[in-house]
């Protein structure tokens, strides 16, 4: 028995986003999936990006990757189709946009995305859905994402805000021992 090939294993279709071109000419761009280590610089790449935008400066470390080398990676060869048949440039950062979202959250939110438009109620909404995974949440503020980062890990079994006094010490305040 010979092995399928792994798009026909997992089943998945490839994205592919109809445009119409400045001409008016409808066309289908298929987005070729990521690689592994364009993948995983996307994802440095968003964090760098998250990290200058809690910090509020441009965050430690390397600058976040250029927009053309991020429409690159994300596009693939389609990039290069879609400026040959004179797309729009609106319409091709909204189709990375969407094909980052097909890789990084799924199909459902991508056809969202790309069926919504850029409506920008529900750009906001899917961009805060989307960074609310990557935050943490807290519980006093009824959910919302929270852009304090966790404290460094200690060597104790407890933090130390929970630590308790050893028994038998007395406070500094206490009465001295007669």
């Amino acid at each position: 028995m010979a092995f399928k090939d792994w798009q026909d294993t997992v089943g998945a279709e490839p994205l592919t986003l109809p445009i119409r071109d400045r001409a008016g000419v409808r066309r289908e761009y298929a987005i070729p999936p990521l690689g592994y280590l364009d993948g995983i610089r996307l994802q440095e790449n968003r964090r760098r990006v998250l990290d200058g935008a809690l910090d509020g400066e441009g965050g430690a470390g390397a600058a976040p990757m250029g927009d053309e080398e991020w429409l690159g990676l994300v596009l693939g060869g389609a990039l290069a189709r879609m400026r040959e048949d004179n797309v729009p440039p609106a319409a091709i950062v909204h189709a990375a946009s969407v094909a980052y979202a097909d890789e990084f959250a799924g199909r459902a939110v991508a056809e969202a995305l790309w069926n919504d438009g850029p409506d920008p109620e529900a750009l906001a909404a899917a961009i805060a859905e989307f960074a609310a995974a990557a935050t943490t949440t807290s519980p006093d503020t009824g959910g919302a994402a929270s852009s304090t980062r966790p404290p460094a890990a200690t060597s104790g079994m407890r933090p130390p805000t929970t630590r308790r006094k050893p028994a038998g010490r007395k406070s500094s305040t206490s009465t001295p021992r007669s």
